[in-house]
């Protein structure tokens, strides 16, 4: 007799290994990641063994539940290296072309930076330019943008500006028609203006709430709606929508900035899940504290207490790069430093002593802030 499983076990390899990387966390792998081939095997026929003994009683999923009691707890650390393993299984298939993988030749591109006078959009301009695409820099200060694209010019590289202050709708579309009439298509958009304000949220004056609403999240679902559109059409592009780790760490004193790049990461997510299968692409990067004016501008606004977190910033540099490698391979999100993917772990484990000593913190600053004054 032949002993083996019955209908409920009867599935082709690409279902086993879909419904076993998915019980793991680590998600099925793309279609191209396995053979053209078809490898052909056949049924074990067990009727005459299932009709004596009437031993199939278990289908593949209950071998699947077993194994999720076996691996327990960690398959929740599985998932947290998640990007690692998946990399780590795409690299040993045979099918899945290396050299090419995910490569797109960015030279002649046209790249539009917003909040390029300064920080993060500076370097970002800088680094797409050195890489040989066209930059568009947009940000208030013309001064500022016109030095920028003198310097990128200089250089070698090519750079027009567009001076806008985008918390005005109309603004937003008014740099979307400019961009349109200079080169009729946009490849690449970064969505990095952003305003901050550290302080209690009661504190807050109302008109700065709204402007940094209308900058940090309406300026951003404009642009990126406008010129998605165009992508989708041409069926390429790739937007990069800059938030920050405060979006997934709710914390005391950046409720409003918070909160706004919470939206940033949601919208830009939704959206990356609408695009697959495209050959558009939507990353959100989330930086922990960036050495840029940014501190320095949100301590001075009216009611605002100093940052705590600029002594631990690192260089705008490092965040040009790691969107440059987002361009290079594509993902839907990218922490810099990368440790700090780990930070939603921090709030889900670790919220109830941030609930502690968060408010005690943040007193702290009031405090001192009072006592300089």
């Amino acid at each position: 007799m032949l002993i083996g499983g019955g209908p409920e076990c009867q599935l082709v390899y690409r279902e086993i290994v879909g419904k076993a990387l998915g019980m793991m966390g680590v998600g099925m792998l793309p279609e191209e990641a396995f053979g053209p081939t078809p490898f052909c095997t056949d049924w074990v026929d067990t009727t005459e063994s299932q009709r004596i003994l009437q031993y199939q009683k278990r289908s593949f999923d209950d071998y699947l539940a077993d194994m999720i009691k076996l691996v327990g707890f960690r398959r929740y650390l599985i998932r947290l290296f998640r990007p690692i393993a998946r990399s780590y299984l795409l690299r040993r298939s045979p099918y899945l072309p290396r050299p090419n993988r995910g490569y797109v030749d960015w030279r002649g591109k046209v790249a539009v930076v917003t909040g390029a006078s300064g920080g993060i959009g500076a370097e970002v301009a800088r680094k797409l330019a050195r890489e040989g695409l066209r930059v568009v820099l947009v940000a208030r200060s013309e001064e500022h943008l016109a030095e920028l694209a003198a310097e990128i010019r200089a250089a070698g590289g090519e750079a027009i500006v567009v001076a806008a202050d985008l918390s005005q709708e109309e603004e937003c579309r008014r740099v979307y028609e400019q961009v349109q009439q200079a080169y009729g298509a946009v490849d690449v958009l970064v969505n990095n203006a952003g305003l901050g304000w550290y302080g209690f949220g009661a504190d807050m004056p109302w008109a700065l709430a709204q402007r940094m609403l209308q900058v940090n999240v309406a300026a951003v679902v404009r642009l990126t709606l406008l010129f998605l559109a165009d992508m989708k059409e041409r069926s390429k592009g790739h937007i990069i929508n800059v938030s920050s780790i405060a979006g997934s760490l709710p914390s005391q004193g950046i409720a409003l900035y918070g909160a706004t790049k919470s939206f940033v990461d949601t919208f830009t997510t939704a959206l990356h899940r609408e695009l697959r299968g495209s050959n558009v692409r939507i990353s959100v990067i989330r930086p922990g504290a960036v050495a840029t004016r940014f501190f320095r501008r949100s301590s001075a606004e009216e009611g605002a207490l100093p940052m705590p977190a600029e002594k631990l910033a690192i260089k705008p540099e490092v965040i040009a790069n790691r969107i440059w490698s987002l361009l290079r391979r594509p993902a839907r999100v990218a922490h810099v430093p990368r440790l700090l993917g780990l930070v939603p772990w921090v709030e889900l484990c670790f919220g109830w002593l941030i609930d502690l000593l968060g408010p005690a913190l943040l007193r702290r600053q009031l405090k001192a802030a009072r006592g300089k004054a």
